[in-house]
């Protein structure tokens, strides 16, 4: 599964890809606590489940936190399907080209 972020001035936004299923978000926030010096990335998201004769969407939402000298952002995500879990997402390349598809992903990960 590979994960995309993109910001800019005005707006923060996530994907992510897997070889049959692609997500966006819909709405994001980055929440900055002074008390314990601490950064979130709050996002809400939808996937259109359509493999195998399916025709769902499904919503999700995550909380994950900025640590290890911004390199990794770890957190949990929680979904309408009744799914829930941890994740832990590490920086690949702060510059990068818009990423927009799991082949795209793949391509610009075994560059690395």
């Amino acid at each position: 599964m590979y994960f995309y972020i993109k910001q800019t001035f005005l707006i923060t936004t996530i994907k992510s890809f897997t070889s049959s299923q692609s997500s966006e978000s819909v709405i994001t926030a980055l929440s900055y606590n002074k008390d314990s010096e601490t950064t979130d990335f709050i996002y809400i998201y939808k996937f259109y489940r359509t493999k195998n004769s399916e025709n769902k969407v499904t919503f999700g939402s995550g909380n994950l936190r900025l640590i290890n000298d911004c390199q990794t952002l770890e957190g949990i995500y929680w979904t309408n399907a009744n799914t829930c879990g941890e994740i832990e997402l590490n920086l690949v390349d702060r510059n990068c080209a818009n990423v927009d598809s799991f082949q795209m992903a793949t391509k610009l990960q075994t560059k690395k």
